[in-house]
Parts: structure tokens; sequence; C-alpha cells
């Protein structure tokens, strides 16, 4: 609009449009739209051309007025805007309040039924699943140890209690994974990436538990199958081709969706899960993987004059480790089945049907906390100082 006209503008079309011909000459009827200045090549002998804005145009939203007048629709309203901030644009909009940040996670309904599980080779395991059970009860629950009765165990807990360490974890995943139902994981062992809460701390928390409080994480497992044998295995960290032989590299070829990606004269290769990428992966220099991704990751151990990159690969591919001939193998599955393969047999690793499901009462972001100070990222003495909330 130009500075002290009423009249409403339009840009005219190119030489020759007839839509754009007809549109200007309607804006010349009645006071309707005219050509707007639109800013251009000035001839020669004449200053530059330069169109002109109406007074406090940048200083805030205008009016809205379409060409046949009236309120501006509600879906193109301008929405809110952030405030000026210390560094970055001023007054740009406000991000939408959606985002995976923002989402809410799955909730778990108040548990009725619960089961124990422990491991017998840790001190008082055994001793701290029995206060639990003794405590439930007395709530009017009901809480079965695994070793009373396995089948029940199984088929009628809505949630599982797994006293032990991240192996302790990793076995109770595997034993559920059809039933679905959710796992607190409670560190009696000594690293503790996979459970919530210390050994010190469930009785004091009992209260959160019962109450169905918390937030349901998943996580993807993978389904290593052999080729020749069918045999199927399931696993939340990683599958592993490694040599059978402590001296021996052996020979493997990598194959992602029926291309060939790597040919491999090395110790082994990794198949890793997100959880499984702070595992075996992570000390081979893989990548660490968000928990709840649903990559699986591929990295090989100790290869021969080769590259040595990792590749992350998405959940709809299929990999294939195939052994070459005249080489022997050990397939691994979460650090616990052994499986010999011979020469020629192929390993297919893709992302499983099942996927292990966590009670959390921490934020998400507190695994970037659990990593920084069990990895060792926070240097000796450092004193940056954290951002301030925005």
């Amino acid at each position: 609009m130009r500075p002290g006209s009423v009249r409403r503008v339009v840009h005219r079309g190119r030489e020759g449009d007839p839509g754009g011909a007809a549109v200007a000459e309607a804006g010349r009827r009645d006071g309707g739209p005219s050509e707007a200045a639109v800013p251009g090549k000035a001839r020669r002998g004449e200053p530059p051309r330069r169109g002109s804005r109406p007074a406090g145009a940048r200083g805030g939203h205008r009016p809205f007025r379409g060409l046949g007048g009236g309120e501006r629709p509600a879906a193109s309203r301008p929405g809110p805007l952030a405030g000026n901030r210390a560094s970055g644009q001023p007054r740009v909009p406000a991000l939408p309040q959606t985002g995976s940040r923002l989402v809410s996670a799955p909730s778990l309904a108040p548990p009725r039924r619960l089961g124990l599980t422990y491991n017998p080779q840790l001190e008082g395991a055994r001793d701290l699943a029995i206060e639990l059970q003794k405590a439930i009860r007395a709530r009017g629950l009901e809480a079965t140890l695994e070793e009373e009765d396995a089948a029940a165990f199984i088929a009628e807990s809505d949630l599982v209690v797994c006293l032990g360490g991240d192996g302790s974890v990793l076995r109770c995943a595997r034993r559920v994974m059809e039933a679905g139902m959710p796992i607190l994981g409670v560190n009696l062992g000594r690293l503790g990436f996979l459970t919530e809460l210390d050994g010190s701390q469930v009785m004091g928390r009992l209260d959160d538990i019962l109450s169905g409080r918390g937030r349901i994480e998943e996580r993807s497992m993978l389904r290593a199958a052999v080729s020749k044998t069918g045999a199927v295995f399931h696993g939340l960290n990683e599958a592993v081709v490694g040599r059978a032989t402590l001296s021996r590299a052996i020979q493997l070829a990598v194959d992602v969706d029926a291309i060939r990606v790597a040919d491999y004269r090395c110790d082994g290769v990794i198949v890793a899960t997100a959880t499984g990428s702070t595992a075996y992966a992570v000390s081979v220099g893989g990548p660490i993987l968000y928990p709840e991704s649903t990559d699986l990751v591929i990295v090989p151990v100790a290869p021969h004059l080769s590259a040595r990159h990792a590749l992350l690969v998405p959940a709809s591919e299929t990999i294939h480790v195939t052994l070459e001939p005249h080489q022997e193998a050990v397939l691994s599955v979460d650090g616990e089945a052994d499986f010999t393969l011979r020469e020629g047999d192929s390993v297919e690793v893709r992302l499983s049907e099942h996927r292990a499901r966590f009670l959390r009462f921490k934020p998400r972001t507190d695994f970037y906390v659990r990593m920084a100070a069990q990895l060792g990222w926070h240097r000796p003495g450092g004193n940056a100082q954290p951002l301030p909330p925005r």
C-alpha cells in the first residue's frame, strides 16, 4: 500500500498474461487495486527506483486486508512471538509446544501383580527380593519370585523387578520379551547402565513403584538368524560374529539389503542396537546412540588394513554377515549364546519384532548425565559453566 493511499495494490502479471492483465485492468476501475511499486533496474540517467514502505511497517504486525476485505483467517493469523534474547534474531516466532522432548511417554497403570527376579551370585540379592515380596504382600498385592513359579512370573505379572546388574537385566529382557511387561532394574552390580534404582533405594521408592508413577521407556531389540540351520536368537545389546581361535583373524563380508558394504579381515563384526551402542561397540570406537533410537550400528573389531569406520543403519534394513571359505567363527548374542559358525554360514541381523520396556522415574536427559559420569567425559578441574535454561 502506498503512503496516504487507501487503494489496495497487486503485482501485475507478465506481458501477454491474460490473467495478470485482467487483474490490472480491474484495479483501474472504481478505486480498485492498482499496480504495486516494485523495485527495478533504473533507466539510464534516472536515479535508482525504490519501492516505498508504509510508516511503521517494520515495527510489528499490520492489520490484514485481503483483496476481498474482512478479517484474517484464523489459520493465517500470526503466532506468538518469542521475547528478545541475549543472542539470536529478536522477536522470532516461538517454537510450537510439540516435539519428542515434550511428548508424554507411555505411563504404567498401578501394578497389582509383581514378578521378582534376582542374580543369585550377588550377595544380598535374594534377601532383598524376599524383603520386597513381604512388603508388597503387606499392601494387599501379589508378588511372585521367579524361583517359586516361573510360569506365573511370566504370564501373570504386570511389572517385573530385576535385582542385579546389567547382565541380569539383559537376561530378564529376553525372558519376558514375548509377554511385553515392563522391567524395573535395581542395581546390585558394578555399572548399572540399564538399571533405574540402586539396591539401597528400592524400599524407599516402593510407594512410587506401586502407585504407577514414572514413564515407560521402550528400547529396540535385534534378531539374529543363522541361514543354514535356521537358529534364531534375540538380544537387547548386540550380535557379534567373532573369531573362534585366539590368534587367527577371520574374513567376513558385510551386506546391507543385498549391497556389499565391506570385506573385513578382522577379529569380528558387531551389530548393535542403541542399547548395545554403550557396551562392546563403544569400546572399539563405535558411536553412542540415544536409548530409544531404532537404528542399528555395524562396527568392525580390529580390522586389518581396512576401514575402521562404524556404519549406522536404519531400522528398515537387513544386515548379513557372511563367513568366507576356510574360516571358523562363533556367533554371540548379548554375550550369552555362543553358536559355532562354519565356512559359508551367513548371519542375518535385523530389528526384532519384540521390544524391551523399562520403568523410569528420572527424566530422559538423565541418559546424558549417566554417560558423562560413567564414561569419564568430564575433565577434572573443568570450570565451564552450563548455559542458563531458556
